[in-house]
């Protein structure tokens, strides 16, 4: 009878031990959702990014962005043309009025198709020198997108941002024009002005200007309440409250003129 009782005892306790076992990762698994779901709500809300909206953008500013991009780009076609070409020979006038519309629309084309990438975007491991190729062709750049600048919380659409600075690529490589008028092949010139750009001007433009990733606006700082008194200057030895001024004396070099202690 105590056999019997014994072999009972051990299946149950078999039993009870192998569901146990089977159950085992079912709870793990629900441990480790609910480990995850705690983490996930207590991550720090910084840790998101900043994506900007349009209520950041000011009509002001997209409205002057177009003209100054205007006055830009008149400064290089008929301006620099016009300039360029009453410098040199009469025959050689519309070979230069032609050097500089073409060096604009090849520049702007180059612009377009990789310089902006190379500009604006994050170049990974080389980002401190050149950008990289992610918005070649201006991929993903559509009136929805926005376009940081050097003030924080302020923002333009990032077509308003590629064409103004699009207008300074532009008339960059046409100031070259001067240094060789009248010496210099088209070919050759068109050939040498892409490669410029390419590995001269947009790597600096990245490296000056780039300011790929979003920043909110950072709050205003208030003033410390000991500020103003810290900013003031020390008075220079203790002077008594009723001390009269001292004199020089009159063979000083500066004559008689009276010289304030504090």
């Amino acid at each position: 009878m105590k056999g019997v009782s014994m072999k009972n005892g051990l299946k149950l306790a078999a039993g009870v031990g192998a569901t146990l076992l089977a159950a085992l990762p079912a709870w793990a698994q629900d441990a480790a959702g609910n480990i995850a779901e705690t983490v996930t709500e207590t991550a720090p809300a910084a840790a998101a990014v900043f994506v900007p909206t349009a209520e950041m953008v000011n009509k002001g500013d997209v409205a002057w962005m177009l003209v100054a991009s205007a006055f830009v780009l008149m400064m290089s076609v008929p301006a620099l043309a016009l300039f360029y070409g009453g410098l040199v020979r009469t025959k050689n006038m519309l070979s230069v009025l032609m050097q500089v519309l073409t060096i604009v629309c090849v520049a702007a084309l180059v612009w377009f198709a990789w310089g902006y990438s190379m500009a604006f975007t994050n170049g990974g491991d080389l980002n401190k020198y050149v950008g990289g190729f992610s918005k070649v062709f201006l991929k993903g750049v559509d009136p929805t997108t926005f376009a940081a600048t050097f003030s924080n919380g302020v923002y333009l659409p990032e077509y308003i941002f590629v064409i103004f600075q699009m207008t300074f690529a532009c008339i960059t490589p046409a100031l070259i024009v001067g240094a060789f008028a009248e010496r210099v092949k088209f070919t050759p010139l068109i050939i040498f002005v892409v490669a410029w750009l390419t590995l001269a001007y947009f790597p600096i433009a990245h490296m000056v200007w780039s300011e790929p990733e979003p920043r909110p606006a950072e709050p205003e700082s208030q003033p410390e309440a000991g500020s103003a008194a810290a900013g003031r200057r020390p008075k220079a030895g203790p002077a008594a409250a009723g001390s009269k001024p001292e004199a020089r004396p009159a063979g000083s070099a500066k004559g008689r003129t009276l010289n304030f202690r504090a």
